[in-house]
C-alpha cells in the first residue's frame, strides 16, 4: 500500500524549533537573516538540522553554516530558474523553425504537385 506523507518545507518558526533543539539557542542576531532565507528558498527541516548538526559546539559558527549553505541553495535554486527559462525559450524557438521548415515543405510539396 502506498502512504503519501506531506513533507513540507522549513519556516522560520520550525528553524527556531530546530534551533532551540540542536543549538540550545532562543535568539541571535543572525535569526533575521536566516528567517528571510527560509522565506525566499524552498528547504527542509531535515537540511536545516544537517546544517545545525555540523557544528553543535559554538552556535555561532552553526549558524554561520546555515547561513552560507542557504545562499548556496538560494543561488542554486536561481540558476536552475535561468536554465529552465533558457530551455524553454530554446524550445519556443525549435518549435517556430520546426513550423516554419513544416510550412515550406508544404508550399514545396504544393508547386511541385501543381504548376502554375
Amino acid at each position: 500500500m502506498d502512504v503519501h506523507i506531506y513533507m513540507g518545507y522549513c519556516t522560520p518558526a520550525g528553524f527556531r524549533k530546530l534551533a532551540a533543539s540542536y543549538l540550545g539557542i532562543k535568539e541571535d542576531k543572525l535569526f533575521g537573516c536566516i528567517d528571510d532565507f527560509i522565506e525566499s528558498i524552498q528547504v527542509t527541516p531535515a537540511e536545516v538540522a544537517t546544517q545545525l548538526m555540523m557544528v553543535s559546539d559554538e552556535p555561532r559558527f552553526a549558524l554561520e553554516g546555515l547561513i552560507e549553505f542557504l545562499n548556496g541553495k538560494d543561488k542554486d535554486t536561481k540558476k536552475a530558474a535561468v536554465v529552465k527559462k533558457m530551455k524553454s525559450f530554446k524550445e519556443k524557438e525549435e518549435t517556430k523553425e520546426k513550423k516554419v521548415e513544416r510550412q515550406n515543405s508544404e508550399l514545396v510539396f504544393s508547386e511541385t504537385r501543381c504548376p502554375n
